[in-house]
């Protein structure tokens, strides 16, 4: 799910049904002894639903509904919550990480070094 959860992250994730999840949100699935956390695009066929990860360059094949075990509501990264909004370069850089090793190499190696970029926390109101 590069680059909105990274290695490291903890997601808090809350038990749902396909009908509580709306197009854009996280969720968590179970198929064929593998995990998926991909985001929820649309509802499929036979109560179903399809996900596509963030960096992956097209959908997975429907889920069954039985296969939700929940969806994202809360991520820690180095101990504190993340906001994960909408951001219009995060699928932009998704995509350069599907498609270039290279750079979805550097990114991993950059945040476990620590030298990724951090911006401050910054209160708009405050500052």
């Amino acid at each position: 799910m590069l680059p909105t959860l990274w290695p490291g992250d903890i997601a808090e994730i809350v038990a749902c049904s396909v009908s509580d999840v709306g197009r854009g949100e996280i969720v968590l699935a179970f198929r064929e002894d593998r995990f998926f956390m991909h985001r929820f695009l649309a509802r499929g066929e036979h109560a179903g639903f399809i996900t596509r990860g963030d960096s992956m360059p097209g959908p997975d094949p429907a889920f069954p509904a039985a296969a939700l075990l929940g969806k994202l509501v809360t991520v820690f990264r180095d101990g504190q919550p993340v906001a994960l909004r909408s951001r219009p370069w995060s699928r932009m850089l998704g995509m350069l990480f599907c498609y270039c090793g290279m750079a979805r190499c550097a990114a991993l190696k950059f945040r476990r070094s620590g030298k990724f970029l951090r911006l401050p926390n910054v209160d708009v109101e405050t500052a």
